[in-house]
């Protein structure tokens, strides 16, 4: 067994919770889409972090920590929507024309 291009310990500490790393190197998904994914996940994890952290210190009350929480998964939902149609409109772009040609094909790829 062989190791190719190893992960550096700073992407492991950002990326083996992420539930979208696995998109990176997948069929029908550009790098581009997978880094957008995995930084919108990044990024609700940080302010989720954030959030709790001044919960914690009691700088928010209950009502304003769940107002906040309730915006941030809106604003994610909203980004993890347009993130999920680009990757449909990839999809099918990538049936209908696969890379070395062959025949298209009309079904969708839901991932």
């Amino acid at each position: 067994m062989s190791v190719h291009q190893p992960r550096k310990p700073e992407w492991l500490a950002d990326n083996l919770d992420n539930p979208f790393r696995s998109l990176d190197g997948r069929e029908g998904i550009t790098p581009a889409q997978a880094k957008k994914a995995a930084a919108l996940y990044k990024q609700l994890r940080a302010q989720v972090r954030s959030l709790a952290a001044s919960a914690a210190e009691e700088k928010l009350g209950a009502a304003e920590a769940q107002e906040q929480i309730e915006s941030l998964f809106s604003v994610y939902i909203e980004g993890f929507n347009v993130w999920q149609a680009s990757c449909i409109t990839y999809s099918l772009d990538y049936i209908r024309s696969p890379p070395g040609g062959g025949s298209a094909s009309w079904r969708m790829n839901k991932r």
